[in-house]
């Protein structure tokens, strides 16, 4: 089973067979789990929201996106494990990091490896991963990053940056319509890639 695009990729390129998570859950369970994700990224910190309060703003409030992709993994996760033991499997082997690796924004990470693990005690065997490796030893590397800014240097004469991350644009739109309103073109918002934290546009 592909849980993830590489996993996908990894199992069709070496010709196993294979199926995706949509598979083992129910109508809707996809529907409901972001439904879900969106509701816990905001009640798991609601009951003590004064202990995470500073200078009168609440951290998790302000950076709750953060750990939607986190609750997302979880609630399919979860699904995922009603939807094997509806078909009776239990035996299971997973593939994960050590140490794990955590969940934030849309990072790759164990948290579904981990669950399972935790839904079916002594049931579940773990493959231990070792760093990324690509899928052929001979692909070409990638072409170097085209540096925009570094070649439209006067595109910020008189005027701030913004540099920002491509997951952060919808998350501090506001905030940027904001900033905008009051300085106009005086500011200059600029997308790092989010492997490279490359300004490119």
């Amino acid at each position: 089973m592909a849980l993830d695009a590489p996993a996908l990729a990894w199992a069709m390129h070496e010709g196993l067979p294979h199926t995706g998570i949509d598979a083992w859950l129910n109508p809707g369970d996809l529907t409901l789990a972001r439904k879900l994700a969106a509701e816990f990224e905001v009640s798991w910190f609601a009951p003590c929201k004064d202990l995470f309060t500073f200078d009168s703003l609440c951290l998790p409030e302000f950076d709750r996106e953060a750990l939607y992709a986190y609750w997302h993994s979880s609630c399919l996760a979860h699904m995922l494990s009603q939807g094997l033991a509806r078909r009776g499997i239990r035996r299971l082997t997973v593939f994960r990091h050590d140490p794990p690796w955590p969940m934030l924004y849309f990072e790759p990470a164990d948290t579904t490896a981990l669950y399972l693990k935790d839904a079916f005690p002594g049931q579940v065997e773990c493959v231990v991963q070792g760093g990324p490796e690509s899928l052929s030893a001979t692909e070409a590397p990638p072409a170097q990053p085209d540096f925009f800014l570094h070649d439209n240097t006067d595109l910020l004469h008189d005027r701030a940056a913004i540099c920002l991350n491509p997951l952060e644009v919808f998350r501090l739109s506001r905030h940027i319509g904001e900033i905008r309103s009051v300085f106009g073109h005086k500011v200059a918002d600029t997308l790092g890639r989010s492997a490279q934290f490359l300004a490119t546009r």
